[in-house]
């Protein structure tokens, strides 16, 4: 059968053959160990130690390292020998922290007690696409920390302390900024006044403001308008958000003005309101008060003390609910515990909450009158009975409702007066007027 195979394999063959029998009557080197041939023999490896190096102590004498020790050296390199893991989550369309946690294996109890810890800022109920999560989890998998990042100005913190979260809302101040914009009509007003820039809600605003005094309508190419708007920007970045300062708006026939007051409401240059200012009810009628704003009140459901934010009014289902003042609906919202609630932006400086709803009868970024009806009385979220929780902020901090002090007259002050018209005269003075 060897002889069939081909000459090159049959050479392949005879080379091994003789590479085998040289490597194994190769006579040994003098250098090393002797390997005399026998059946008892055993090969021994040659062991050199390179004694400089052995007085050195590279070879003995190391001390055993310190456990704690490769566990900061791991950390160092990046490396987390803890058991603790980081998670970052972006908001997608259809998420909901229930079930971020649930892919997260964390417990439901977890994130019932992380809303509880979220009642004065409402935020963790309802997120929402374009906003990230980050949880920090122990070795035994409890979360220690969850970082919610709302917007670019808003990051809000939850930390465990002696066994309960608490909740943090950080708000990146930003830089404030006053600009002068002016031009002519070209078209419409809304038209104009955003080829100068200003965002679509701001020209909302002055429409809001004038309506019952000019016809919007009636305006014809060659009318001007002369505004100045304070903008925030955050980091640099684009306007996160605008406020209008005063504006002037000159036809053929008449002048228009509406400047901003110290006390949030705004006036025309002479000091003459514009608005009715505000309500000291969000509700009509006279009902019986079942909790008052109280920073020590003890929860009728849980027992445990947690501050009241606002007064809470005993009114039947379905009772109609008033904005106590102009503004813009800045939320709507459905919350574990708050139910279906409202947040309405008076300006600058005021924010109204309307929380526990069965309806609400506005949307999201729509302008609101003082005294329009805005949403029903209801028993949703965490709730006793039907009743109506009311709070007032006024530059972001929950203030007593029934004891904050708000503008109701239809004119300036006469205390506000001298510094409403030097404001006024600073401000056409930047419009060029």
């Amino acid at each position: 059968m060897i002889r069939r195979l081909p000459k090159f394999h049959l050479t392949a063959i005879a080379v091994v053959c003789i590479t085998s029998l040289l490597v194994l009557f190769w006579p040994a080197d003098d250098s090393g160990t002797s390997t005399a041939a026998g059946p008892d023999s055993k090969i021994v490896k040659p062991l050199t130690l390179d004694l400089d190096k052995a007085k050195s102590n590279q070879y003995v004498g190391q001390p055993t390292q310190d456990p704690a020790d490769v566990v900061r050296a791991h950390a160092a390199m990046g490396q987390d020998m803890s058991g603790v893991t980081e998670h970052f989550i972006e908001i997608k369309r259809g998420d909901t922290v229930s079930h971020i946690f649930d892919r997260l294996h964390i417990p439901p109890r977890t994130l019932m007690e992380l809303l509880v810890a979220d009642e004065e800022h409402l935020q963790l109920g309802n997120v929402q696409p374009g906003q990230s999560i980050k949880a920090t989890l122990d070795d035994d998998n409890k979360l220690t920390q969850l970082i919610l990042n709302i917007d670019i100005a808003n990051q809000l913190t939850f930390k465990l302390e002696d066994g309960n979260y608490v909740a943090d809302l950080y708000t990146n101040p930003g830089k404030w900024s006053q600009r002068a914009v002016s031009g002519e009509i070209r078209g419409s007003f809304e038209a104009s006044a955003r080829k100068g820039g200003v965002k679509r809600s701001s020209v909302a605003h002055i429409t809001k403001l004038l309506e019952n005094r000019l016809k919007f309508k009636n305006l014809r190419a060659g009318d001007k308008f002369y505004m100045v708007v304070n903008e925030q920007r955050i980091n640099g970045d684009d306007v996160y958000q605008e406020e209008v300062l005063g504006v002037v708006i000159k036809s053929r026939n008449n002048t228009y003005s509406a400047f901003i007051n110290q006390d949030g409401s705004y006036y025309d240059e002479k000091g003459q309101g514009l608005t009715k200012a505000y309500r000291k009810s969000p509700i009509n009628g006279r009902y019986r008060i079942s909790s008052h704003f109280n920073l020590n009140r003890k929860h009728p459901v849980t027992g445990k003390v947690r501050p009241h934010y606002g007064t809470d009014w005993a009114t039947p289902i379905g009772t109609s609910v008033y904005s106590i003042g102009d503004g813009v609906v800045e939320r709507v919202a459905n919350h574990p515990l708050a139910g279906k609630y409202l947040v309405i932006k008076h300006g600058r400086k005021y924010t109204t909450r309307y929380l526990h709803l069965s309806k609400i009868l506005v949307r999201k970024g729509q302008r609101v009158s003082m005294g329009e009806k805005v949403a029903k009385t209801g028993n949703t979220g965490r709730s006793t009975g039907a009743h109506l929780h009311y709070e007032f902020h006024i530059n972001g901090r929950q203030v007593n409702p029934l004891k904050v002090k708000l503008p109701y007259s239809a004119s300036v002050p006469k205390s506000q007066m001298a510094s409403f018209k030097q404001s006024v005269k600073s401000m056409k003075q930047e419009m060029g007027i």
